[in-house]
């Protein structure tokens, strides 16, 4: 396992692996073990004992080391070194075996944030150990499972969904594998496993299998995209057919009411993030993954985007995402633009704005529609959002002294949607410079509000806030010199940026790397990333390139070392990245 989740399972000294440990008293390195497994396997070829006696024998043994957890020999180091006699097809039962992987799966927590307060984009894909109940027993069976599965068993003789489903479930709780099990996991027994997925039955069987199906679907759409760096587009035909599948089951229960998928707002956003995932999976292939249904569910679709207005706001924006993910690639009409964008403008502004977001993403070909959708858009985030850090572009105001910040609920969905709102005109080649101009202003003021809030925001809270700094990076790392032509010559903004660099700094100083473990390496780096390129973005704009360039370089370089997953090598990298960008810019 990990050494980071390793440093958390061993605050408990009552876990039966400790005592197992403690009671192992023999050790044999593999070169011996192997010389003894062959001897004994020739001692028993001449007793001519069977392949039935011998795994009837090794069954036995290996039923009796998993009920007594804390015995000697469940301190193994390989599974299979329990049953080195059992043959292959008794060692595809075990790794098949849906009640032993429930039996040793980590656990996660149910205390935190609720979900339901979490926008759709930033919901977790893969668990970090702060939502883990780690139990080092657990973490080391699954790791040994994962193992066995990986060098014991051809995939291919195993059921699709038998071996697929508890893959899925080691998957999300990564964090805990050591990197060589983790390497074994994303690039060998994942990618053959989804495959072989073939049938629309598999897909079903797979959602009906777990408690929580739209849970496993935000982890299924990370396995797909992961893959995809793996194997490239090999995966397109699963993934097709996997998303297929996924919204028929969607539409059969949200709109249609016939399903068993769940349909609370959680639910619905786990969907929506099924889908988002989908979009970062195809921009690594190259090519697009969206969803052939039958004609029924299509037409459903279509008529519940022709009266959105109607519908709970959380079903809405999840048919105007399945609506755009559909092959068909139905084009909205410009009579439905204009009736959600009079919808939008009677609702709050975040709800009206977060509505719009959502509908830029969709196939709008009426130049007049689109244009009243994004003036609205730009006039909604206005009304919804006031700049407490940056400066204002003459349509974004900034707040009063004495008025109260934004609330964090209300901040990840203004910065959520506005990403939304960023990559719809991306899709549609369309180029407002008000509204990016302004929606750059609204991330990097998040940034700023985010990193300067971190010294008074509760603990249980850290990690939203780290994760809120972290999904603006990529939408950071886009951008041009163009983007920042606000901040141009701005004294207000380099002592602003200067301050949040300095405060960055302070936090990585103070908060123990174990605690940065906790909240995830993937988020703790890229909010790094994103304070740095704010002040990259902030040289650019003062005109000093070298800097920028230099830090841009710097950040190409860190993200490649992010890789090995070395916390305290990254941070410490990152540290004086963003310390020495601090010192060339203000």
């Amino acid at each position: 396992m990990s050494i980071k989740a390793l440093r958390v399972a061993l605050r408990d000294d009552k876990d039966s692996l400790l005592h197992a440990m403690a009671r192992k008293k023999h050790y044999l390195g593999v070169q011996p073990f192997n010389a003894l497994v062959e001897k004994v396997e020739g001692l028993l070829d001449s007793y001519e004992v069977g392949v039935e006696q011998l795994d009837m024998a090794s069954l036995e043994l290996f039923d009796d080391v998993m009920r007594d957890p804390s015995c000697g020999l469940a301190a193994c180091g390989q599974l299979s070194r329990l049953v080195p006699f059992a043959s292959s097809a008794l060692l595809q039962g075990i790794v098949c075996s849906t009640e032993l992987w429930v039996e040793n799966q980590v656990l996660l927590r149910r205390t935190g944030a609720p979900t339901v307060d979490v926008p759709f984009a930033m919901l977790d894909r893969y668990c970090s150990l702060d939502v883990m109940d780690l139990s080092l027993l657990r973490c080391v069976r699954t790791a040994q499972l994962v193992h066995l599965l990986a060098r014991s068993v051809p995939i291919e003789t195993c059921d699709t969904v038998a071996v697929l489903l508890p893959l899925l479930r080691a998957a999300r709780v990564q964090e805990v594998l050591s990197d060589p099990i983790r390497k074994l996991l994303v690039t060998k027994l994942l990618p053959r496993a989804l495959l072989r997925v073939n049938s629309r039955d598999e897909v079903v069987a797979l959602l009906d299998s777990d408690t929580e199906p739209h849970l496993l679907l935000c982890t299924l759409a990370a396995v797909i995209r992961d893959t995809a760096v793996c194997v490239g587009d090999a995966v397109l035909e699963s993934a097709r057919r996997i998303a297929g599948v996924v919204t028929e089951w969607m539409i059969n229960s949200v709109l249609l009411k016939e399903g068993s998928a769940p349909v609370n707002e959680r639910a619905v956003a786990a969907h929506r993030a099924f889908f988002a995932t989908l979009d970062e999976a195809a921009d690594v292939i190259g090519d697009s993954i969206l969803s052939s249904i039958p004609a029924r569910q299509a037409s459903v679709v279509q008529e519940a985007m022709c009266m959105l207005p109607t519908l709970p706001p959380s079903t809405a924006l999840l048919t105007m995402t399945m609506h755009r993910h559909l092959s068909t690639a139905s084009v909205v009409v410009a009579s439905t633009v204009q009736q959600v964008v009079t919808y939008a403008q009677r609702l709050r502004p975040l709800d009206g704005f977060e509505f719009l977001a959502e509908l830029s993403s969709s196939r709008i070909l009426d130049t007049a529609a689109y244009n009243e959708l994004v003036h609205t858009m730009t006039h909604l985030l206005a009304r919804c959002c006031r700049l407490r850090h940056m400066p204002p572009n003459g349509r974004l105001l900034s707040q009063a002294p004495n008025e109260l910040p934004m609330s964090s609920q209300d901040l990840r969905r203004v910065v959520v949607s506005a990403v939304s709102a960023l990559r719809g005109g991306i899709l549609h080649g369309r180029r407002d410079d008000i509204l990016r101009s302004s929606i750059n202003l609204v991330l990097f003021d998040a940034v700023t509000e985010c990193v300067v809030s971190l010294r008074q925001t509760k603990e249980e809270d850290v990690p939203l806030v780290t994760k809120l700094i972290a999904f603006t990076s990529n939408c950071l790392g886009d951008l041009v010199t163009s983007d920042v032509a606000v901040l141009r010559a701005s004294e207000i903004t380099v002592t602003k940026v200067a301050s949040v660099m300095n405060f960055a700094y302070q936090w990585l100083c103070a908060t123990p790397i174990a605690k940065l473990e906790s909240i995830g390496i993937e988020a703790v780096a890229s909010a790094i990333c994103a304070v740095s390129l704010v002040s990259v973005f902030d040289a650019y704009a003062l005109g000093r390139r070298s800097v920028a360039h230099h830090a841009s370089d710097h950040r190409k370089a860190l993200a490649a070392e992010h890789s090995s997953g070395n916390l305290a090598t990254i941070l410490s990298d990152k540290t004086v990245s963003c310390y020495a960008v601090l010192r060339q810019s203000s």
